[in-house]
């Protein structure tokens, strides 16, 4: 399973993550994030809450070790 840095304040992991620490966990720049986005490869794992965008990180983690199709 692919570990990623807990928060500071409660050791846990937050279930959101912005694209640039997605693009991190993916090992990714954010631009390849923001295309991966627009071609709807992320599926079920981007959240906009306005004009942010989050992505849901048990679904990457998912994606990651499903492999990306």
């Amino acid at each position: 399973m692919l570990e990623a840095e807990p928060t500071p304040k409660s050791g846990r992991l937050r279930p959101y993550l912005s694209v640039r620490e997605a693009a991190d966990l993916l090992r990714t720049t954010r631009r390849a994030i923001y295309s991966m986005i627009d071609r709807g490869r992320l599926g079920g794992a981007v959240f906009r809450l306005g004009r942010r965008i989050l992505l849901k990180r048990k679904a990457l983690v998912a994606l990651l070790e499903d492999g990306l199709r």
